[in-house]
This record gives structure tokens, sequence and C-alpha cells, in this order.
């Protein structure tokens, strides 16, 4: 069972379908009425005429484990399986979760982590597959996994407190576990600053449901801290509860936060440069400590980068400070303009321009690389990275592609969908008030399992995705960003256990999916997400996903979904997927319509009107808008091809989504009112910054808790 909204009592709703199989005979027949003549057989194959198709079906066996043997840690499950031409693949389910490929197919095996499972029983079941596509009967066995230390599978054990990497304003937590089989227990947190004596209160973790995803993950509660100051030392508090066994635990860690990279390193080199070849000739003899300087002027050309400088003494590639320093690929259609293959490189004030792409990281597990205050146009790339990076800093950049709005209404928008604003690959790297226009993926991290990487301050329009949170693992967090003329803002494609949070943005004209809340070839499916307190403004729906996937383990709340004052057809909401453990509650919408709020348990969640969702038991704390919802008394745009510049998102003081959110801890808890306000932007507090922030203010972000203590200011 899945955790409620925090101050909620938690609801299960148990629906009981009863199928009744009836065998029909022909009335006809029985009564020597006219019965329909049998249809003919085909006519058999003949070999000497030709190669018969394959139509026998394969055979499996599991071997390994014996049934209802006791398991634990990792199983091996292994077996044999044949066919009378040859088996291409034997394919392992564990419960009702996704088939994994075992290696191996006459023989095969395939090992599986038990800790995921609560303590119990659980089948096991194996299917082989043909060249011809003929599938087996299913092989099945029954396992007893016997994981928890205290032999009780519902009480929670904790086995381990971990920290991920820091960023500058957020700490994530992992919690490994076992037990707690009926998902009652829980872990509140609080933190402080070290030197403060004053405890915060932060979100409680999210328990994490590894059985619903593909990937291996530990049994865990994850969770993240926002609003922290960079270079900073927090204490940390965990307290776990369940009732199952009287657990009453507290564990203390402590995490420093990232310091914003240094301007100058210690002691600085500086190498003046004036043309090209002197570029080349410094960027071949850089050192650590060296501060490339170009005065301003063209440098065209490629240039490369093989050195690395240290933590106190990064090696430095700056231009004029006002940006009349440029880099220029010459329209090449193939080329980086720049590459720096090293680690804790810093390329600043640089205008790049006129090339496939303008700045590549090519270095494999290069570390603390930073790209800021660049200026990057007519690319069809941006920035991009290479395997194995962590704990980039990319920010206050201004990159615009090739793109105009409306490209993705166009002939042969497909083929730019990989256009890419700013790529990282890996852990820990910040992507922070950027500019970014015209690329079909603005924003994307390319490492599957990423963890604990933020995107916020971000001013991202004329895309097809917004964001891309595609693979994540857990703790990765998009916060305070503005989307403009953006198909799909945020792009959640799957979250592999999570949490994965998408806080206080703000998007309008997005005329397809507001949260591509989707899984990888139908298969890969999300778990683990919390969409809090962001405002989409939309041309079709309120809110609109056309998957029929299903999605697990998911919270939406505090949110703004508002469409046009006349919908393009029934339905202000069109959510399809399948639901599991899943949540709509405490979100406002407009206008009123049909609202389908996906299917659970076979069952389409489907009416006629907001009353009527209300009363079948979606959204019960939610509201239906009136149509003075912001300030500037705006809806969703009649026009999506229209290229619109962002509103002001301030709510109208009026407005029915003033004072009707529920509290979250850490959050919204420095709300004004009697409750917080619904959408990204609480009434009272600054509208944020969006894109590159004024010289001397690297330190400083908008606070997703406007009013809360602590934190960035």
């Amino acid at each position: 069972m899945r955790q409620a909204l925090p101050g909620r009592g938690g609801v299960s709703l148990i629906l009981v379908l009863s199928l009744m199989l009836t065998t029909a005979v022909d009335a006809a027949a029985q009564h020597g009425g006219n019965a329909a003549a049998p249809a003919k057989p085909p006519k058999p194959c003949n070999p000497r005429k030709g190669a018969c198709p394959d139509t026998a079906t394969p055979s499996v066996f599991i071997v390994v484990p014996a049934a209802n043997a006791t398991v634990a840690g990792n199983v091996l499950v292994s077996g044999t399986a044949s066919d009378n031409v040859g088996v291409t693949r034997v394919e392992v389910q564990v419960d009702d979760g996704p088939f994994q490929q075992a290696a191996g197919t006459g023989t095969w095996s395939l090992t599986f982590d038990s800790s995921p499972y609560p303590d119990g029983g659980h089948s096991i079941r194996a299917r082989a597959f043909d060249a011809a596509g003929n599938v087996s009967s299913a092989a099945m066995t029954s396992v007893n996994i016997a994981n928890s230390p205290t032999g009780n599978p519902y009480v929670l054990s904790i086995t381990e407190v971990r920290l991920d990497r820091p960023t500058l304003h957020a700490l994530g937590v992992q919690v490994l576990i076992s037990g707690d089989a009926n998902r009652n227990a829980r872990i509140d947190l609080r933190y402080r600053r070290d030197v403060d004596p004053t405890w915060h209160q932060g979100l409680p973790l999210m328990r994490v449901m590894p059985e619903t995803i593909t990937e291996t993950v530990p049994q865990q509660f994850a969770g993240s801290i926002f609003d922290l100051d960079p270079a900073n030392t927090y204490e940390i508090e965990l307290h776990a509860t369940d009732d199952d066994g009287a657990v009453n635990e507290t564990r203390l860690l402590v995490g420093t936060t990232r310091a914003v990279p240094p301007s100058d390193p210690a002691s600085p080199h500086t190498v003046a440069v004036s043309n090209a070849s002197a570029l080349r000739a410094a960027l071949t003899a850089a050192q650590a400590g060296d501060v490339i300087l170009l005065a301003p002027g063209t440098y065209s050309g490629t240039f490369f980068l093989a050195a690395s400088g240290t933590a106190d003494r990064p090696v430095v590639i700056r231009g004029a400070s006002n940006g009349t320093s440029l880099l220029d690929g010459v329209n090449c259609s193939s080329c980086n303009v720049l590459e720096a293959s090293g680690s804790y490189v810093h390329v600043e004030n640089l205008t790049i321009a006129n090339a496939f792409r303008g700045l590549r990281f090519t270095g494999v597990n290069a570390t603390r690389n930073v790209a800021r205050r660049l200026t990057i146009r007519n690319v069809v790339h941006g920035t991009a990275s290479t395997t194995g990076q962590t704990d980039f800093y990319v920010c206050d950049n201004t990159i615009d592609g090739r793109l105009q709005w409306p490209w993705v209404f166009g002939a042969n928008p497909t083929s730019h969908w990989d256009d890419r604003g700013i790529e990282v690959t890996g852990d820990g790297h910040v992507v922070c008030h950027n500019s970014i226009r015209g690329f079909g993926d603005p924003v994307v991290n390319k490492k599957r399992l990423a963890r604990s990487w933020d995107i916020y301050g971000n001013d991202i329009a004329d895309a097809w995705d917004g964001v891309e949170l595609d693979e994540g693992e857990g703790n990765v967090r998009l916060f305070h960003n503005r989307f403009t003329n953006v198909m799909a803002p945020v792009s959640i494609q799957p979250m592999f256990g999570g949490p994965g949070y998408a806080v206080r943005n703000v998007a309008f004209n997005v005329p397809d999916e507001q949260v591509k809340l989707k899984s990888l070839g139908g298969v890969e499916e999300p778990s683990g997400v919390l969409i809090y307190h962001n405002t989409f403004v939309s041309p079709e729906r309120a809110l609109n996903l056309l998957s029929t996937i299903t999605q697990h383990n998911f919270e939406f709340a505090n949110n703004l979904f508002v469409g046009p004052d006349a919908l393009w057809d029934s339905r202000a909401v069109d959510w399809r997927a399948g639901i599991n453990a899943g949540l709509f509650d405490y979100n406002g919408y407009y206008p009123n319509g049909a609202f389908m709020f996906g299917t659970v348990a076979d069952v389409d969640r489907l009416f006629a009107s907001f009353a009527q969702a209300q009363a079948g038991g979606v959204e019960t704390h939610g509201v239906l808008l009136s149509s003075s919802i912001f300030q500037a008394g705006f809806a969703g745009p009649a026009d999506e091809e229209f290229r619109h510049s962002p509103p002001d998102f301030t709510l109208s003081l009026g407005s029915n989504a003033v004072d009707r959110g529920v509290r979250l801890p850490g959050i919204n808890d420095g709300f004004s009112g009697a409750a917080p306000d619904l959408g990204a932007l609480e009434v009272g507090c600054p509208v944020p910054l969006y894109g590159p922030r004024p010289l001397g203010q690297e330190a400083t972000t908008s606070r997703i808790n406007c009013a809360g203590g602590g934190g960035a200011r």
C-alpha cells in the first residue's frame, strides 16, 4: 500500500469483479434448425512443395529453485527448454512483474534480487520462444522469500542509510530496508544547518516499489531536501515508525552541499590569446591553473583541450566579458566547435556558433566541468557529454537551436526529436538558469538509472519535450522552470523507482502531454513520481496522456491544469493509463467537461463532469476553477501554432485556486492564508527568475518553500 498525502489518512478501495463464463450451445443444432455449415479445413502443408510453417510450440522447465524452496538475497532461477527447430529466448517473471530475458536457451538461467519483494510466498514463471514466434506454455514454481531478520515480513528493518551525490541546493537520502511487506511503515525527515538550532520539517520519504520496475533497485525509502544553501553542512534526522513491530527508530546523518564552482583558480596563470593559432597552441600546452583569456574577435575552426585541472586549480577557457569572443564553426556539418576531454575544465563567456554542435565534454568519467555564461547559436546540438561523467555545472547560458515554432506541426518533426540543447550523462549534474530555444530535447540526461541531478530556473521554449527525466532512478529534481510553446514539458519515460520530482514549474501553450509519465517500448513502466505545485496552461485539454501502459506509485497534488475556454472535444482531462498506487487530489481544473482519470483494476474512471468525478471518489479535495484564475485573465490559448510569449502566472486574488492546497512539509509550509495555493506561484511570493541570472548571483535561486525557514535565498 502506498503512503497517502501528508496529513491524510490512507484510503483502500477494493474492486471485486465477478466474471461468469458460459458455454454457448448452438440452439439451432439442438432443435433441428438451420445450423451454419462448418468452415472448410485448411489444405494440409506439403513439404515437397516448399517449407511448411513452424507451428510447434517450445517447452520449458524450471529446475532451480525447487518448488516451495526458501530463498533470500540473489536468487538463481535456471532450467531447460527445447523446440523442434530451436529456442531463441527464455523469459522469466516474478509474480506479476515484467518478464526478463534469461541467459542461454537450451539451458538457461537468470538471477534476481529478492530484497525488493516482501517476505512470504511468491511465484516464478518461465516461457520459451522460437524463431517463428511460437510461445511455450508457462512453467511455474513457488518460493518462500525470507529476507527479514525478524522473521516477520511486516516489520520494518533498516539495513543501510545512504546520501546521494550532493548538489548546490538539495540533498538526497536513501534508506535501504527489509520487511514492511504491507507498506504501512513511515520515515519522517527533518533537517537543520549545523550551526542553526532550529529544525525544519521535510517531506516524508517515499516508499519505493522496486517490484514494479524492470531494473533491480533495493527495497527502500528515498527522498530529497530542497532549498539548501551551497557549501553548507546540514544535519538530517530520520524517524522510522512501524506499528507492526512497535518500530520507533531515529537515525542521524550529515551532508554538505556543493559550492558554486570558483571563478578563478588558486594562483591563476593567465595566457592571453588573440587568434585561432594562438588559441590552439594555448590549449595544447594547457596545465592546471591556466586561464586562457580570449581577446574580442572571431576564432574560426574547431578546437580541442586534453588537459585536466584540479578542484582548486581548474583549467579556464574564458572569452571577453561582453561576449565578443566568437568560436565560429563555419557551418561545419558534423563537428564539435570546442571539445574538452579532461576534468575540472571551465568554459565561460564565449559565443560558440555555426556548427553541428557547439561544446562537447568528451572525457569518459570526467568530473566537475563547467559551462557558464556562454552564448551558443545556430547549432543542431548545444552541448554534449559522454559516459560516466559526474557533477557538471551548466548554468546561465543562452542556447538557441535552429528550430522555429511551430516546427512541431511541420511535415517531419520526428527528424528533430533528438536535437539537443543541453545533454549530460551521469549523476550529480546541475543544469540551471539557462535560456534554451529551438530544440527537440532542450535538456536530457543520457545515463540510465541516473541519480541526484537538478534542473531549475531554466527558460525553455519552442520545443517538443521540455526536460527529459527519462530512465532516472531516484532523487531527480525538476523545479522552478518555465516552458513556453512546448509539446510535452515534463517527460518521465520512465522513472525507475524514484522519487522523481516536478515541483513549481510553469508551462504555457502545451499542445500535447503536460506530464509524459510513460514507458519505454510499452514494457518499462514508470514508478515513483511526485508532481507538486505546477501550472500548465494548454490549448486543447487541461490534462492529457494517451498512453495505455500502467503507471505506479505516484502523486499529483496542488497543481493547476488549465485548458481553453472552449475544449476541442468533450474531455477536459483525458488520462488513459492504467493506475497502480497512483493519486490525483487537491488539484485545480478548467474548464468543466468529461474527466478521464485512468483505469484502475480494468475499470475506466470516466466521468461526465468534475462533480461526477468527485462523487466517484476521484479528486475529492480538488476544485473546478472559475474563469478568473490569473491576474492577467488568460486561459489556454486558442491558437497553438502561434509563437506565444510567456505570460505572468500570478494568481488572481479572487481565484478559487487560492487557499485550496494540501500542506506538504518542506515544499509549501511557509504558505500565507488558510492553506497553500494551487499552482506554481503562491500569492505574495516573488515571481521566480527564469533564465540567466545577473553576475554575482550564482549562489541564488528561487525558493520552493517561498516563506519557509532555512534554504536558498
